[in-house]
Formats: structure tokens, sequence, C-alpha cells
């Protein structure tokens, strides 16, 4: 296996009945694939279908920044957070 996706509820209380959280892992050997953006679309497709409006990630320590791809799927806030977060991990000076 090279990686896999799974949703789940975001929180108990009713304002958030149409939100759920996903989680994506994606096998050492495999990341920076693209692996990571298949699972996460398709976690999107799905939760869409399913009658979901919005899906949170928390990102926790030891992992990196999300790739620019995936940051591009994400809210505008979001991707311009994430693209100024890679820049100053990697030097570059994208945004």
């Amino acid at each position: 296996m090279v990686g896999f996706g799974a949703l789940s509820p975001y929180r108990d209380r009713p304002a958030y009945r149409t939100t759920v959280e996903d989680s994506v892992y994606v096998h050492r050997g495999h990341q920076g694939s693209g692996v990571g953006s298949l699972v996460l679309a398709e976690l999107v497709t799905v939760a869409s279908a399913s009658g979901f409006h919005a899906v949170m990630a928390r990102i926790v320590g030891g992992t990196t920044p999300p790739s620019p791809s995936i940051a591009a799927m994400a809210s505008p806030w979001w991707a311009s957070s994430a693209r100024s977060v890679a820049s100053s991990v990697d030097g570059s000076t994208s945004s």
C-alpha cells in the first residue's frame, strides 16, 4: 500500500453536521510523488457527493508543509498561507 485516506465527523455539535475531517497517509517512500494529492482529491469528491460542505485537516508536528498542489485544492486563504510556509521552508520566493 502506498497511501490511504479517510473521512470522519469533525465535531459532534449540530453546527458541524456538514463538516468532516480528512486523514491522509502516504508511505514515506512515495511522499512527493502525487499520491497524497490523488487521495485528497478523492476524499473531497466523496465528501461532496455525500452532502458534506467542508473538509477540515489538522496538520500535526513532524509533518512537512503541504505541497503547492495540495494547497491549490484548499480555500484561497489557506493556499496563500501554505505557499508562504513552503517558501520559508525551502527558500523559494514564489507566492
